[in-house]
């Protein structure tokens, strides 16, 4: 069961507006203006009998998604959204997940933000070296998410 924490008003994290760009939709704010960020972080427990039972049905042709680095990252961004109870992510989100940072091949790191960028993603994705027997080669073991980090920032007057 995955855990989930909740850091409100964590006195480390502060945001200065430096600079501002138009986006679609939202009228212009003041410099002064003050904004609220919190964090939230969802953590996978690791269930290396699920993690099997996925990479099998993969194996045989259900869910390829699971492959896909980016999509995989996208839906765990929706399924921590679930798990903290607010509405879903934006479809519009902009991804660096199209050039991710990689660590030996089996893990990587996807950054996902919001288009105005008060919403910001970091989904942490591995591919496990257990799988492999059940899934061949590298490219056929399915990206499972470990970790994601939401910052989501906002006027001081407005929820």
């Amino acid at each position: 069961m995955p855990a989930d924490k909740k850091n409100a008003g964590d006195p480390k994290t502060t945001v200065t507006r430096e600079s501002c760009h138009a986006v679609q939709n939202l009228g212009p704010r003041p410099v002064t203006e003050p904004v609220v960020c919190e964090s939230r972080q969802w953590l996978w427990q690791e269930d290396r009998q699920a993690a099997k039972d996925l990479q099998q049905s993969v194996t045989m042709g259900r869910d390829p998604w699971r492959l896909e680095l980016r999509t995989t990252s996208h839906n765990a961004i929706d399924d921590a959204y679930k798990k903290w109870g607010l509405l879903p992510s934006s479809p519009h989100m902009v991804d660096s997940c199209g050039n991710p940072t990689t660590v030996d091949g089996q893990s990587a790191d996807c950054g996902w933000s919001s288009p105005d960028g008060l919403q910001t993603f970091l989904v942490r994705l591995h591919k496990f070296d257990y799988l492999k027997r059940f899934g061949g080669h590298w490219e056929n073991v399915i990206w499972i998410a470990t970790e994601v980090n939401g910052s989501f920032c906002h006027g001081e007057g407005e929820k």
